[in-house]
């Protein structure tokens, strides 16, 4: 009688195991077709992207910078985006040796970083590049922006700010890949298109965008028009292998356009 109670408790058990493993299969097997919430994969060097397109000379990166600092209300969302165009704009004003422009997006940069609450270690070295831009210590200034790049990056994943991640890099890259563009029309030469072949993070900025956490970010205009704006920039870097006709390179350039202005 014992014999056949413990077969059957038995039975049970090796039952209740396979369909926890089953279950435990299946929940995996739909975390790989949805893939993963977010991916922490920090920008490529804006400074390595410019400086791809060698044969510029310091006159044309000055000429690639907009007239006006980039600038949006004093919403969250918006100005984590605000301040990844304008610290791609800092690395290029630095390349065209910008000064005036150079001080007012340094000051910017420490408005837009106080306003989304960075710590006072990212506030210090913003204000350390003023010290060095009235020094003319340009070579000091692009690597300290682009360690103010990645300390930005660093705090808001490290403190779990995985919207405010995002949205800062989308702003990043989209300005970054506006102004290469940018360069490209007005100097095309076919083998430096290249550079714009960054098939890695645009999917990883696709993905972040798609899991967005906050419903208040979700029900925004811009936030809808990204995402659909995105998805057409990463059709257009699919369709080549690093080698970019005019046409693509124009066409990347208007939809980066519609991105910014979405975000005003």
């Amino acid at each position: 009688m014992l014999t056949r109670k413990a077969t059957i408790y038995g039975a049970i058990f090796l039952l209740l195991l396979s369909m926890g493993t089953l279950n435990a299969q299946q929940s995996l097997a739909r975390e790989e077709v949805r893939g993963p919430d977010f991916y922490f994969a920090p920008l490529p060097s804006f400074n390595a992207m410019f400086s791809a397109i060698d044969y510029l000379e310091i006159k044309d990166y000055d000429l690639a910078l907009e007239k006006e600092i980039f600038k949006v209300e004093e919403e969250t969302f918006r100005v984590a985006f605000a301040l990844g165009v304008i610290t791609a704009d800092a690395i290029l004003a630095t390349k065209g040796r910008n000064k005036d422009m150079l001080n007012e997006i340094a000051v910017q940069m420490i408005n837009y970083a106080k306003f989304i609450g960075l710590s006072e270690e990212i506030l210090k070295l913003a204000d350390e590049l003023q010290h060095m831009i009235r020094r003319d210590q340009w070579d000091e200034l692009m690597e300290s922006l682009e360690k103010y790049k990645e300390q930005v990056e660093l705090s808001l994943y490290e403190t779990r700010q995985y919207d405010l991640f995002t949205m800062m890099q989308l702003g990043g890259w989209t300005q970054g890949l506006n102004r290469t563009t940018y360069l490209l029309m007005n100097s095309y030469q076919e083998d430096k298109t290249g550079i714009i072949d960054q098939k890695g993070i645009i999917n990883s900025l696709i993905n972040n965008m798609r899991n967005i956490r906050s419903d208040y970010l979700r029900e925004m205009d811009f936030y809808h028009s990204t995402v659909e704006l995105y998805e057409q920039i990463r059709k257009h870097i699919y369709a080549f292998e690093d080698v970019y006709p005019p046409e693509v390179i124009a066409e990347l350039h208007e939809i980066t356009e519609k991105v910014k202005v979405s975000f005003r």
